[in-house]
């Protein structure tokens, strides 16, 4: 079984080199045409289908699969880097190509749905792969839509002669329909149930899929609604309600929360498995063997460089306290001078996803263990410090007998690409947007994964008022349901940038605006070696200011423009019936 997980990804690299099409719609004249695959004597047999549909999961391999980025969180006001991020500090320029305008996987993907019927042989035999195609393509089209907003819906391959290369963008919500009637198609075809391990998607992904596109969709269109980014006819309701009941759909199935009653290590012991085949929370993962070549460096980055960045001052103060309240309310709360007082009576979540004093950070053995004193690095210009302090700990594992050798730091830990929390969050938010959600709606979701941790339970009559809500302006319930979402995902999962698409969709960008991320209070005593002014910066409350220099005033996101991408100067010459984006003109 497991040389045949890996096989795929194998396959899917060089079937991927054979039928990747260039990302400009004019490109596919310079490539062999697809037509020439009948030489192979290809779409004769079921695994013909299989050994094609493996290349559909090149869409995962940005995620690092054979190299360090495993998980490349972007910045965005949970996470930040030596470089400050260009999206929301305004900074974004239009590309001349590129910039995500790429039909390659959606021409790879409609030439097999325009093929496989001439296999022989049982359709039940092959309609898992078929499934997989439909899953994909929606996959990448709700991708566009995130991106660009508008974007052109081609349901074959085209030729150069196609009057559709030169058609208008179809409006969002219509690329959103398609993407909703694709993902309906994967489901009627895919397997229930683990598909190779947890390898393959299955029905229950694409059920899960289909909660977060109806999320996404139902709160843009509400929270943009009257912008320019907002549509003629929004259907809030509707796509919150398919979303919700996508969600339940998968809430009823087999899969739940990995719990072993360890409440103190649960969550952490979540993110750093080597084989996750039999985990009931993970719907889909990434499977590594160095022995057929797959390994990648994470926890080298983890456990030595800090993932080349750090947790936002901002976010470590959104956890709660260990009693349910704030920060700002709870006097359970022992300040930030220290990492021991930070981590001290907090949510178990935050103890679990950032380094704190004395803990074990690489075990080499039973007697060398290395522990975490302070942040490696924090002003180092190698790219690979720890910015601001707040060092990540979740997917790491100390475990050094778990490493493929002392000389290295190569590991097989696996990649979480979905898990089960996420319907429990897509569904209690689903329902909060939609005003019907009930006390038993959140203890069957938030208080589940409260429970985890042993975090006390959200009441929805009984929210204590926070002071500090990013939200200030909607009910206490939406914050504490938004809070909740922040914290369980916290750096995770680089393919879908959870932080970013939440505050993309909330539509509440420019709330970081004229600020900073900031990062620890600084300890000269620690860091006795580094001047500030010179090898650091820090604000007027002594706290690490790593961009004090290079944004000196703050994020600056262009709330009539920042919320999608620019169209690449170069479609826009090819095609005269492409309109840019607003503010891109």
């Amino acid at each position: 079984m497991k040389t045949k997980i890996i096989y795929k990804y194998i396959v899917g690299l060089l079937l991927g080199g054979f039928f990747m099409l260039s990302s400009c719609t004019r490109d596919f004249l310079d490539q062999l045409p697809l037509d020439n695959i009948s030489e192979f004597q290809y779409w004769n047999t079921p695994a013909d289908a299989e050994l094609y549909a493996n290349s559909f999961y090149l869409a995962y391999e940005s995620s690092g699969i054979f190299g360090n980025g495993l998980w490349g969180v972007a910045e965005s006001d949970d996470f930040e880097r030596v470089q400050y991020s260009n999206l929301f500090a305004g900074t974004r320029l239009i590309p001349s190509s590129g910039g995500g305008w790429d039909f390659s996987n959606i021409r790879k993907v409609n030439y097999f749905l325009e093929n496989y019927q001439k296999i022989e042989g049982s359709f039940d035999e092959y309609k898992q792969y078929v499934g997989e195609a439909y899953y994909f393509r929606a996959y990448h089209y709700f991708k566009f839509v995130q991106t660009f907003g508008d974007f052109p819906i081609y349901e074959k391959t085209l030729n150069m002669d196609s009057e559709e290369l030169f058609a208008p963008r179809n409006p969002r919500q219509e690329v959103i329909d398609f993407v909703i009637k694709d993902l309906d198609k994967a489901i009627e075809y895919m397997n229930s149930g683990s598909v190779e391990g947890g390898t393959r998607v299955n029905k229950e992904v694409a059920q899960l899929f289909k909660s977060k596109v109806c999320l996404y969709e139902g709160t843009w269109e509400k929270y943009h609604n009257g912008t320019v980014f907002g549509v003629s006819n929004p259907k809030t309701k509707e796509y919150l309600t398919m979303a919700a009941s996508s969600a339940m759909e998968v809430i009823n199935s087999d899969y739940h929360l990995y719990k072993t009653g360890d409440y103190k290590n649960d969550y952490f012991n979540l993110f750093n498995q080597i084989d996750y085949s039999s985990n009931p929370e993970v719907l889909l993962w990434i499977k590594y063997d160095d022995d057929l070549g797959l390994s990648h460096l994470h926890q080298r980055a983890l456990t030595i460089y800090g993932n080349g960045g750090g947790l936002t001052k901002n976010l470590v103060e959104d956890y709660l306290c260990s009693d349910g309240l704030p920060i700002a309310i709870s006097p359970l709360y022992k300040g930030d001078n220290t990492m021991v007082d930070v981590k001290a009576n907090r949510d178990q979540r935050l103890v679990q996803t950032v380094w704190g004093t004395g803990e074990p950070i690489q075990i080499l053995g039973a007697d060398t263990i290395l522990k975490w004193i302070k942040a490696p690095f924090i002003a180092d210009e190698s790219g690979l410090t720890c910015v601001g302090g707040y060092q990540q700990k979740k997917g790491a594992q100390p475990d050094k007998g778990l490493f493929l050798t002392s000389e290295d730091t190569r590991s097989e830990v696996g990649y979480v690409i979905y898990r089960f929390a996420e319907v429990l969050l897509n569904y209690a938010e689903a329902k909060a947007e939609l005003g019907s959600i009930s006390q038993n709606d959140i203890d069957m979701t938030i208080n589940k994964l409260r429970d985890r941790v042993n975090m006390p339970h959200l009441i929805i009559d009984n929210i204590a008022e926070d002071p500090n809500w990013l939200y200030p302006d909607l009910s206490p319930l939406i914050n504490e349901i938004r809070r909740e979402r922040r914290v369980e995902f916290a750096l995770e999962n680089s393919q879908e940038n959870f932080r970013i698409n939440d505050i993309m969709r909330w539509g509440v960008a420019d709330k970081m605006n004229g600020r900073r991320p900031r990062g620890i209070k600084f300890d000269v005593d620690l860091y006795n070696e580094m001047k500030v002014g010179v090898d650091i910066y820090l604000d007027e409350n002594g706290y690490i200011d790593p961009h004090q220099k290079s944004l000196p005033a703050g994020y600056n996101f262009n709330p009539n423009r920042d919320y999608l991408s620019p169209i690449p100067t170069i479609e826009l010459n090819l095609n005269s019936n492409l309109i840019q984006n607003p503010g891109w003109d």
